[in-house]
């Protein structure tokens, strides 16, 4: 209910990146036999769920609206569910595996259920993880590696949060030497020189540049500084955002501290970090080496590169492997306590845990909505967007503004046009064609300038109302399209 809500009270999209990438997918087939247009590059390198999105488009015979907004995010939460309590089912048990996914829900706010090869990379790391990690017979590792060459080419990063559980298998099997790890430190190193040859086959072969082209998203056009600062324009929304982060760790170093003490009383012996790691037992372990190099890679993107919109891919995980850490450590003491006839001592956990997660649910909307209040397209925007694919663009025209991938679900994109970044400067640039959509002014003045009447959306606006170059051609509640040289 959290995650599909938001999508299906949504109007024409859920946000835009909805429809351009089951819009490029429509093309896939043109791209891949050399067809090149400008929002084609993401297609091109990394095909993957661009080529599932066409086959299930297919296959259901729905609509790109109908199944960007309602089939897909349908299809991918049933996935992300059944493939995440399996691999813990696997690790741990499935009462460990239900109530860790309980805690991990109501923290995952900034999940992007729409088509995308972000949300393809997550199930096919899932699918990988089950089949090199929990499974030990030939057969799973076989298939594995299939699910990975299909990984490479689908995403960018996800292939790297496969290297870190790989990695950490490993590192955790050092610390016990009785266990041996399922997979061997030479699979991550040949999964890093397959998706290091396939970065740089493309960069220089195509000359996709990885860091314009995925790494940065489409939005760093707007060359934003204090990205990192604040995330949106109350800054309490964005505090609280954090807090609930913070909170996950808080509550598992809180576990871990506890692990530390009851590992002192138990033996006397037991005084290294070593051996406390020990005690917390091999999964254990190993989910918390996971979580704290996600965590680690977070705080990285957020602070070195500044990118609020990369730190989810890494987040993710984090907040998945955190809360099986204090579930299993939860169930651990109070299946303890209990049978040891102290039934009385298991109601704290039990209420602390109750408490946390009922604030997890209640705050999930107040945090949802730095999310949706300016990403939810109207199907007036989409009328917009229409009219502007299917009646104005040509070729050998200069067109200011914001994801214009939406542009292929109307017409076949032409490969002459070029984009402005958006808003325009009219000083130092002169496009044909700009494009005003109320969508953007919200995520302009909301995420970036913090401002609803002061802010570079209102700025252009401005300019282009001022200017005798420019005339309104088309409009309606939430789209204007303003062009040189015509008369609406």
């Amino acid at each position: 209910m959290l995650w599909y809500s938001p999508y299906y009270v949504s109007g024409y999209a859920r946000d835009p990146d909805c429809v351009w990438h089951s819009s490029v997918a429509l093309y896939i087939q043109e791209i891949l036999n050399g067809m090149q247009f400008v929002v084609s590059d993401y297609a091109r390198a990394y095909p993957g769920s661009f080529i599932f999105n066409y086959a299930a488009l297919e296959i259901t015979g729905t609509g790109v609206p109908t199944y960007a907004r309602l089939v897909y995010p349908a299809f991918w939460i049933i996935a992300m569910i059944v493939s995440w309590y399996a691999f813990i089912c696997k690790l741990f048990s499935q009462h460990v595996a239900f109530t860790s996914t309980l805690l991990a829900i109501p923290g995952l706010h900034f999940l992007h259920l729409h088509p995308s090869p972000e949300s393809a990379g997550i199930i096919l790391t899932l699918s990988a993880l089950i089949l090199l990690i929990t499974r030990r017979d030939m057969k799973g590792k076989i298939t594995g590696l299939l699910v990975i060459l299909a990984l490479l080419i689908t995403h960018p990063v996800s292939p790297l949060i496969l290297i870190v559980f790989l990695v950490a298998t490993n590192a955790a099997g050092l610390l016990f030497r009785d266990v041996k790890a399922p997979i061997t430190i030479l699979m991550p190193f040949l999964i890093g020189i397959g998706w290091f040859t396939w970065v740089i086959y493309y960069s220089v072969k195509i000359g996709f540049n990885i860091l314009s082209g995925v790494i940065y998203p489409q939005i760093a056009e707007l060359s934003l500084k204090g990205i990192a600062r604040v995330a949106f324009v109350y800054p309490m929304i964005s505090d609280l955002t954090v807090a609930i982060y913070f909170s996950y760790l808080a509550v598992a170093i809180v576990y871990f501290l506890f692990t530390v003490k009851v590992s002192y009383k138990a033996s006397a012996k037991t005084k290294t970090i070593r051996q406390i790691l020990t005690r917390a037992g091999y999964n254990n372990v190993l989910l918390l080496i996971v979580a704290f190099i996600c965590l680690g890679l977070s705080y990285f993107i957020l602070t070195v590169i500044g990118n609020r919109v990369l730190i989810e891919r890494s987040l993710t995980f984090f907040i998945l492997t955190i809360s099986v850490y204090i579930a299993s450590n939860v169930i651990s003491y109070v299946s303890k306590a209990s049978s040891h006839m102290h039934k009385a001592k298991t109601w704290i956990p039990r209420l602390l845990i109750g408490i946390w997660l009922t604030s997890l649910v209640l705050t999930y909307p107040i945090v949802a909505y730095s999310m949706d209040a300016f990403n939810s397209l109207p199907p007036s925007e989409g009328a917009g967007i229409k009219f502007l694919a299917s009646q104005i663009l040509s070729d050998k025209e200069y067109v200011s503004m914001m994801l214009p991938g939406q542009l292929a679900l109307y017409s076949k994109p032409p490969t002459g046009y070029k984009f402005i970044g958006f808003p325009p400067n009219l000083n130092w640039t002169s496009p044909h064609i700009v494009v005003f959509c109320l969508t953007n002014y919200f995520y302009i003045a909301m995420r970036f300038d913090y401002s609803f009447t002061d802010n570079r959306y209102t700025q252009a606006y401005e300019q282009i109302l001022a200017s005798p170059r420019y005339n309104k051609i088309y409009s309606n509640p939430s789209c204007e399209v303003y062009k040189t040289g015509q008369k609406g």
